[in-house]
């Protein structure tokens, strides 16, 4: 009942695959013009860390709104507002204009920051919990069907023809997801009071994921993985132009082999496991493994594979680890807890970017990425070892019990 066509997911993931990919290409088409008209690192850096800061202001607006508004009309309205402003991108002439590409760019990603709160509500609360693990590891295969034909892709149409040609692709990319969205079926929900502050949102997030030592256990991980991925996503670029020379197309190819491997993702059962946190520590200890392997590597093609391994471990790890939050969470509190995932991770994610932006003037892209890997390595153990624990006080106590019998 996953895919098929009365699943509400099945509208969903389309939507996803639509605009994913269009923004991908509005990435690569806005990176590329800023190149073009300032010839300056330092405008694209700063376009870069633009999109990071919404994620804190406008993911608990996000969480806010799923408890006082139709989903459907938050996730619809989002890609129509993208609509807009993606066309306005075609004002953009000169360096004079660069004001107007940072506000744009602003503006589209706080949309992202709301819609994606949203989206993973709807899902948690349209879905079966036994399809849960189904629908999460189809999200990735979602993100790597954007990452093969919008990041690769992307490159290549701004390339063959022009950034505005891009950005109008982009803007009729949204069109298409809200119409798509407009179709999706919603349950009717009780909404709260919309006089509650929208900061209270994360305060209910932190509370809730303070009180379950499960979700204080994902929220430690998904931290630190957010960190060493802002590492691994600076490094793709250096990789491809710096140890291989490959440039621009080096980049699509490793984008490309990432798409694969979460691909691939979905095709690895782990639902013969009875726990999934196992599951979840072992993928991210085999993606901590590859990326010190990675930061080794000297043959491109055999970076090409591990770069396919890394996002198959990454994309099994995300998938249990999405599903163990969704099961643990009631309708009350999804919105809460999303909103402060994703502000927190993209928050990380961004500042990890920008670290080793700085770091890279100091130390080797070999240096950096055997970082990565040992933060995967790291956080896996603590992982596993904290699962370990867990698995021997619950032995303890059913020999206590047995005892007391």
């Amino acid at each position: 009942m996953t895919f098929n066509s009365r699943s509400p997911y099945r509208k969903l993931f389309l939507a996803g695959i639509i605009n994913g990919i269009g923004d991908r290409f509005n990435q690569v088409a806005v990176l590329a013009m800023i190149l073009t008209i300032t010839g300056s690192g330092v405008a694209v850096g700063g376009a870069l860390a633009i999109r990071i800061v919404p994620y804190l202001f406008f993911s608990p607006v996000g969480g806010w709104l799923a408890t006082v508004v139709s989903l459907r009309k938050i996730m619809v309205g989002t890609d129509l507002v993208r609509v807009f402003f993606a066309l306005s991108l075609l004002l953009v002439e000169n360096r004079q204009d660069l004001w107007i590409v940072y506000a744009i760019l602003f503006v589209l990603a706080a949309s992202e920051a709301v819609y994606q709160p949203v989206r993973r509500t709807y899902l948690s609360r349209h879905i079966k919990r036994e399809d849960m693990f189904t629908v999460n590891k189809l999200e990735q295969v979602l993100l790597g069907f954007v990452l093969i034909l919008g990041s690769a892709g992307g490159g290549v149409v701004s390339y063959l023809f022009s950034p505005q040609l891009v950005f109008i692709v982009n803007a009729f990319t949204f069109l298409v997801a809200a119409l798509i969205l407009l179709q999706v079926y919603e349950e009717k929900s009780k909404f709260t009071s919309s006089k509650q502050a929208v900061y209270t949102v994360i305060q209910k997030g932190f509370g809730i994921t303070l009180r379950s030592p499960l979700l204080r256990r994902i929220f430690f991980i998904d931290v630190f993985i957010s960190m060493a991925d802002g590492i691994f996503n600076v490094l793709i670029s250096v990789y491809a132009y710096q140890r291989f020379q490959t440039g621009d197309v080096g980049i699509g190819i490793f984008y490309g082999a990432l798409g694969v491997g979460l691909v691939a993702s979905m095709w690895v059962s782990v639902t013969r496991f009875k726990y999934l946190m196992p599951v979840a520590v072992g993928a991210i200890l085999t993606e901590g493994v590859f990326q010190v392997f990675l930061s080794q590597a000297n043959g491109f093609y055999y970076a090409i594979l591990l770069f396919m391994l890394i996002s198959l471990s990454g994309g099994v790890g995300k998938g249990a680890m999405d599903t163990m939050v969704m099961k643990r969470l009631s309708n009350e509190e999804e919105s809460a807890v999303y909103s402060l995932f994703d502000m927190v991770s993209n928050v990380v994610m961004g500042l990890s970017m920008f670290g080793t932006g700085l770091l890279l003037t100091y130390y080797s892209p070999t240096t950096l990425g055997l970082l990565a890997g040992i933060l995967f390595i790291g956080v896996a153990t603590i992982g596993g070892y904290a699962v370990y624990r867990e698995q021997e006080l619950q032995k303890g106590s059913l020999n206590e019990m047995n005892d007391l019998r």
